[in-house]
Protein backbone atom coordinates (compact mmCIF):
# COMPACT_ATOMS: atom_id res chain seq x y z
CA UNK A 1 0.00 0.00 0.00
CA UNK A 2 1.10 3.39 -0.91
CA UNK A 3 0.31 4.51 2.64
CA UNK A 4 3.36 2.84 4.04
CA UNK A 5 5.63 3.91 1.76
CA UNK A 6 4.22 7.72 2.71
CA UNK A 7 4.67 6.42 6.24
CA UNK A 8 8.52 4.88 4.93
CA UNK A 9 9.60 8.43 3.64
CA UNK A 10 8.67 10.35 6.36
CA UNK A 11 10.49 8.02 9.08
CA UNK A 12 13.64 8.50 6.11
CA UNK A 13 13.09 12.14 6.62
CA UNK A 14 13.34 12.12 10.02
CA UNK A 15 15.78 9.73 10.38
CA UNK A 16 18.07 12.47 8.01
CA UNK A 17 16.98 15.62 10.09
CA UNK A 18 18.33 14.57 13.25
CA UNK A 19 21.84 15.21 13.85
CA UNK A 20 23.93 13.15 16.65
CA UNK A 21 23.75 15.07 19.49
CA UNK A 22 19.38 15.54 18.83
CA UNK A 23 17.65 14.40 21.76
CA UNK A 24 14.89 13.65 19.44
CA UNK A 25 16.68 10.67 17.85
CA UNK A 26 14.75 8.71 15.75
CA UNK A 27 14.66 4.81 16.08
CA UNK A 28 16.75 3.07 13.02
CA UNK A 29 14.05 1.51 10.50
CA UNK A 30 13.86 -2.25 10.45
CA UNK A 31 15.48 -4.68 7.38
CA UNK A 32 12.51 -5.80 5.17
CA UNK A 33 11.22 -9.57 6.00
CA UNK A 34 9.49 -11.83 3.63
CA UNK A 35 5.24 -11.52 3.61
CA UNK A 36 5.92 -15.65 4.66
CA UNK A 37 7.37 -14.67 7.94
CA UNK A 38 4.87 -12.17 7.99
CA UNK A 39 1.33 -13.83 7.44
CA UNK A 40 0.88 -15.22 11.03
CA UNK A 41 0.57 -11.61 12.06
CA UNK A 42 -0.89 -10.02 9.26
CA UNK A 43 -4.24 -13.01 9.88
CA UNK A 44 -4.40 -12.15 13.38
CA UNK A 45 -4.09 -8.22 12.73
CA UNK A 46 -6.71 -8.72 10.48
CA UNK A 47 -9.48 -10.73 12.68
CA UNK A 48 -8.01 -7.72 15.22
CA UNK A 49 -9.36 -5.37 13.74
CA UNK A 50 -12.73 -6.89 12.02
CA UNK A 51 -13.30 -7.80 16.29
CA UNK A 52 -12.65 -4.45 16.96
CA UNK A 53 -15.30 -2.65 14.96
CA UNK A 54 -17.45 -5.51 15.67
CA UNK A 55 -16.78 -4.02 19.27
CA UNK A 56 -17.44 -0.38 18.27
CA UNK A 57 -21.00 -1.45 16.22
CA UNK A 58 -22.12 -3.64 19.88
CA UNK A 59 -21.26 -0.55 22.42
CA UNK A 60 -22.74 1.87 19.39
CA UNK A 61 -26.22 -0.24 20.15
CA UNK A 62 -26.12 0.52 24.05
CA UNK A 63 -28.86 3.44 24.85
CA UNK A 64 -27.17 6.02 26.15
CA UNK A 65 -23.83 4.81 27.09
CA UNK A 66 -22.99 3.51 24.07
CA UNK A 67 -23.12 7.08 22.25
CA UNK A 68 -20.16 8.14 24.26
CA UNK A 69 -18.38 4.69 24.24
CA UNK A 70 -18.47 3.93 20.17
CA UNK A 71 -16.84 7.32 18.99
CA UNK A 72 -13.90 7.06 22.27
CA UNK A 73 -12.83 3.36 20.83
CA UNK A 74 -13.05 4.83 16.97
CA UNK A 75 -11.01 7.49 18.07
CA UNK A 76 -8.45 4.69 19.57
CA UNK A 77 -8.55 2.74 16.47
CA UNK A 78 -8.40 5.88 14.43
CA UNK A 79 -5.15 6.86 16.29
CA UNK A 80 -3.64 3.12 16.65
CA UNK A 81 -4.03 3.40 12.78
CA UNK A 82 -2.32 6.17 11.83
CA UNK A 83 0.42 5.01 13.68
CA UNK A 84 0.53 1.65 12.74
CA UNK A 85 2.75 2.20 9.57
CA UNK A 86 5.42 4.05 11.69
CA UNK A 87 5.25 0.93 13.69
CA UNK A 88 5.58 -1.33 10.92
CA UNK A 89 8.83 0.63 9.52
CA UNK A 90 10.08 0.02 12.70
CA UNK A 91 9.79 -3.72 12.39
CA UNK A 92 7.41 -3.84 15.53
CA UNK A 93 5.12 -7.04 16.32
CA UNK A 94 1.59 -6.68 16.92
CA UNK A 95 1.34 -7.25 20.85
CA UNK A 96 4.45 -4.79 20.48
CA UNK A 97 2.21 -2.56 19.19
CA UNK A 98 -0.91 -2.55 21.18
CA UNK A 99 1.85 -2.60 24.44
CA UNK A 100 3.27 0.83 23.50
CA UNK A 101 -0.67 2.07 22.84
CA UNK A 102 -2.09 1.06 25.84
CA UNK A 103 0.95 2.78 27.51
CA UNK A 104 0.24 6.30 25.99
CA UNK A 105 -3.15 5.63 25.89
CA UNK A 106 -3.91 9.40 26.29
CA UNK A 107 -1.67 10.79 23.96
CA UNK A 108 -3.20 8.89 21.34
CA UNK A 109 -6.61 9.92 22.25
CA UNK A 110 -5.91 13.48 21.78
CA UNK A 111 -4.33 12.56 18.93
CA UNK A 112 -7.38 10.59 17.14
CA UNK A 113 -9.81 12.88 18.47
CA UNK A 114 -9.79 15.50 15.61
CA UNK A 115 -9.34 12.62 12.81
CA UNK A 116 -12.13 10.90 14.20
CA UNK A 117 -14.58 13.62 14.94
CA UNK A 118 -14.47 14.49 10.86
CA UNK A 119 -14.54 11.01 9.99
CA UNK A 120 -17.54 9.38 12.40
CA UNK A 121 -20.89 11.38 12.17
CA UNK A 122 -21.81 11.24 8.87
CA UNK A 123 -22.57 8.88 6.35
CA UNK A 124 -20.15 5.78 5.30
CA UNK A 125 -19.24 7.37 1.79
CA UNK A 126 -18.65 11.07 2.84
CA UNK A 127 -16.85 9.43 5.99
CA UNK A 128 -14.78 7.54 3.47
CA UNK A 129 -13.63 10.28 1.23
CA UNK A 130 -12.68 12.59 4.13
CA UNK A 131 -10.09 9.79 5.63
CA UNK A 132 -9.35 9.03 2.32
CA UNK A 133 -8.26 12.96 1.80
CA UNK A 134 -6.48 13.24 5.22
CA UNK A 135 -5.56 9.78 6.18
CA UNK A 136 -1.64 10.55 4.62
CA UNK A 137 -1.42 13.51 6.64
CA UNK A 138 -2.38 12.14 9.83
CA UNK A 139 0.28 9.27 8.61
CA UNK A 140 3.20 12.03 8.43
CA UNK A 141 2.36 13.35 11.71
CA UNK A 142 1.96 9.84 13.05
CA UNK A 143 5.36 8.91 12.03
CA UNK A 144 7.21 12.22 13.09
CA UNK A 145 5.53 12.28 16.78
CA UNK A 146 7.46 11.22 19.75
CA UNK A 147 5.03 10.53 22.23
CA UNK A 148 6.80 10.78 25.79
CA UNK A 149 6.09 8.30 28.76
CA UNK A 150 4.96 10.41 31.93
CA UNK A 151 7.64 10.74 34.47
CA UNK A 152 7.91 9.09 37.72
CA UNK A 153 6.61 12.13 40.13
CA UNK A 154 3.32 12.93 37.60
CA UNK A 155 3.13 8.93 37.60
CA UNK A 156 2.96 8.99 41.29
CA UNK A 157 0.54 12.30 42.18
CA UNK A 158 -2.16 11.15 39.36
CA UNK A 159 -2.22 7.07 39.08
CA UNK A 160 -5.42 7.11 41.18
CA UNK A 161 -7.36 9.58 38.50
CA UNK A 162 -5.08 8.92 35.24
CA UNK A 163 -3.79 4.89 35.16
CA UNK A 164 -0.45 4.93 33.68
CA UNK A 165 -1.35 1.94 30.89
CA UNK A 166 -5.27 1.46 30.16
CA UNK A 167 -6.41 -1.95 28.70
CA UNK A 168 -8.18 -0.57 25.60
CA UNK A 169 -7.68 -3.94 23.51
CA UNK A 170 -8.31 -6.24 26.44
CA UNK A 171 -12.21 -6.97 25.02
CA UNK A 172 -10.58 -7.49 21.69
CA UNK A 173 -8.02 -9.54 22.66
CA UNK A 174 -10.50 -11.74 24.35
CA UNK A 175 -12.78 -12.04 21.11
CA UNK A 176 -9.62 -12.77 19.03
CA UNK A 177 -8.86 -15.59 21.52
CA UNK A 178 -12.36 -16.91 21.48
CA UNK A 179 -12.24 -16.77 17.37
CA UNK A 180 -8.83 -18.66 17.19
CA UNK A 181 -10.53 -21.06 19.83
CA UNK A 182 -13.40 -21.64 17.99
CA UNK A 183 -11.16 -22.25 14.52
CA UNK A 184 -8.79 -24.65 16.10
CA UNK A 185 -12.02 -26.93 17.66
CA UNK A 186 -13.64 -26.80 14.41
CA UNK A 187 -10.22 -27.61 12.82
CA UNK A 188 -9.46 -30.16 14.97
CA UNK A 189 -12.94 -31.72 14.62
CA UNK A 190 -12.76 -31.78 11.11
CA UNK A 191 -9.36 -33.66 11.38
CA UNK A 192 -10.83 -36.60 13.40
CA UNK A 193 -13.73 -36.94 11.07
CA UNK A 194 -11.16 -37.31 8.22
CA UNK A 195 -9.49 -39.78 10.31
CA UNK A 196 -12.46 -41.52 11.12
CA UNK A 197 -13.66 -41.78 7.57
CA UNK A 198 -10.42 -42.96 6.64
CA UNK A 199 -10.09 -45.94 9.15
CA UNK A 200 -13.76 -46.79 8.06
CA UNK A 201 -13.05 -46.59 4.23
CA UNK A 202 -9.78 -48.93 5.02
CA UNK A 203 -11.81 -51.50 7.28
CA UNK A 204 -14.62 -51.99 4.60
Amino acid sequence: MWYQQIADRAHQMQQASNTPGSSRSAVPAAPPTSFLSRLPDEIYRALFFANYFVLVSLLHSIPFVGHILSPLFFTWITAYYCFEHKWISLGWKLEQRLDYFEEHWAYLVGFGFPFALITYFRSPYVDAAVFALFFPCYIIMATLALPQPRSASVRQQFHRFIPYRLPVFYPVRKMNAITIAIVRRLGGLRIAIDRRTRVKARRE
